[in-house]
């Protein structure tokens, strides 16, 4: 009797552990691609067009007063000079700004995002293997080990110049994306996220078409899932009236 409520003590304080552990991966995850995109990183880039727009923003402008030499890429129109990116990557960084005005790093918000991007994979391989949680968990955790520290993500996101940044916070937008889709699925929150990454980069239009069909397919399965429960709701309860009436019709 003693032997086995240790054994039942020691399988519950392993789970436990083990479930412990699972709940801290993301974080983990985050804390290790932020550690080594930081260390690998070459320093803040000097193309800041989003910190400058965002500082822009908090002043009530929508355009640079200041053209520096090395920042080509502006439109000057009667002594203002306007950003030609999408605006959404100022908009992130804008309560850095408010805090550290034109020094903030804009390759530190770039790490920062591209971060997050990791947990964001791992959440959503989670959720494509949802039926198994074994695989789940391993497939998950590899997936976004591959793609963080496999790809061309960890240069663009460890420089953290103007075009890279916007890359990091349109994927970082659109893995929220993926992650409503496979989740609750709301239809308004998609938009928004899409509409989100749209701002960042203008070519993530392209993938539009991709979450109509994901929607579609999944009001598709709803439908036939509600009419499946229908039909089976109505077989149980006719089965169920029918021998209780038998009698009462019997001539």
């Amino acid at each position: 009797m003693y032997i086995r409520t240790r054994e039942i003590i020691s399988r519950a304080l392993r789970k436990n552990h083990i479930d412990l552990i699972k709940s801290r991966v993301p974080l983990l995850l985050f804390l290790a691609t932020f550690i080594i995109y930081y260390i690998t990183s070459g320093g803040p880039t000097p193309y800041n067009y989003f910190v400058r727009l965002a500082d822009a923003f908090l002043n009530s402008r929508l355009y640079l007063t200041e053209n520096p030499s090395w920042l080509s890429e502006l439109i000057p129109i009667n002594g203002k000079y306007y950003v030609i990116y999408p605006p959404m990557p100022a908009l992130i960084i804008i309560p850095f700004v408010a805090f550290k005005g034109l020094a903030f790093d804009q390759t530190l918000g770039s790490i920062f995002i591209g971060s997050l991007n990791s947990i964001l994979v791992y959440l959503l391989i989670k959720k494509i293997y949802s039926d198994d949680t074994k695989k789940a968990d391993l497939t998950a955790l590899w997936m976004a080990i591959l793609f963080t520290f496999g790809t061309i993500y960890w240069y663009l996101a460890s420089v953290g110049s103007a075009w890279y940044f916007a890359q990091v916070t349109a994927v970082f937008f659109l893995f929220l994306a993926l992650n409503e889709v496979l989740g609750k699925g709301r239809t308004w929150v998609i938009g928004l996220l899409l509409g989100a990454a749209y701002w960042s980069r203008l070519p993530v239009i392209l993938s539009f078409p991709f979450f109509l069909i994901m929607l579609k397919d999944q009001r598709i399965s709803e439908i036939r899932k509600n009419m499946n429960q229908s039909v089976k709701n109505y077989r149980s309860s006719i089965f169920s009236i029918f021998p209780r009436s038998w009698p009462v019709c019997r001539p």
